[in-house]
């Protein structure tokens, strides 16, 4: 059963990497609010991210990204969410365990 796991803080101490090692092929990481900076080009969130196994469907929430001025800040092949495609992941997972 695929979940989606939506994380909203970015700091070092942060449960991103619990949450990375317990992600199936399946889930889907969301990364929103403060979150969105785990996947700043060069931070710590993003280089963890990005030696994840290729299966992490990773996306960000669109205007969390715009409110803090990230667009040209993050990779170009990453997966942008609008509100309305947010409910879509939250609909086609199983369930939501959200990352403080």
């Amino acid at each position: 059963m695929p979940v989606l796991h939506i994380v909203n803080k970015n700091h070092p101490n942060s449960s991103l990497q619990t949450c990375l090692e317990i992600m199936t092929p399946q889930d889907t990481l969301l990364l929103i609010e403060d979150g969105v900076y785990n996947l700043v080009t060069g931070s710590s969130g993003h280089l963890l991210i990005e030696h994840q196994p290729k299966h992490l469907r990773c996306c960000l929430l669109l205007p969390d990204v715009m409110t803090r001025g990230l667009s040209s800040r993050i990779p170009l092949d990453a997966s942008l969410v609008t509100d309305e495609e947010f409910v879509a992941l939250a609909v086609e997972h199983h369930k939501s365990v959200s990352w403080f």
